[in-house]
């Protein structure tokens, strides 16, 4: 795989969890850590059946030299959703960062065209 594979990488990972969970308010975007690229989706779903049971979904992926990794969270509250972005990763020979910057995901999903 290549960078310009990322997005496409990152999307397909994030299509399973559409066959059990309603999501909606998706929110796309791209980060960089040292010299790898991320692509993030954060969304609110719930359980098919069951919207009793919020979630925040988040799943940022990137690519590695020998491979690619994602992580990804079912969130229950904001405090949850901040634990999993600010979990230190190193990936290869890059300085340790947080996984998800401040701002990597746009606070608000884009709107759709009237």
């Amino acid at each position: 795989m290549v960078a310009s594979d990322l997005e496409n990488f990152g999307a397909g990972a994030a299509e399973g969890m559409k066959q059990t969970f309603e999501l909606a308010d998706a929110v796309k975007s791209t980060y960089s850590l040292g010299r790898h690229s991320f692509w993030i989706e954060r969304a609110k779903g719930t359980p098919e059946h069951h919207p009793e049971n919020p979630f925040t979904f988040e799943i940022a992926c990137t690519l590695l030299e020998k491979g690619a990794a994602c992580w990804m969270t079912m969130a229950t509250d904001e405090a949850s959703l901040r634990a999993f972005e600010q979990g230190v990763v190193q990936l290869e020979d890059d300085t340790p960062a947080t996984l998800v910057p401040p701002d990597a995901v746009p606070a608000t999903p884009p709107k759709k065209p009237s």
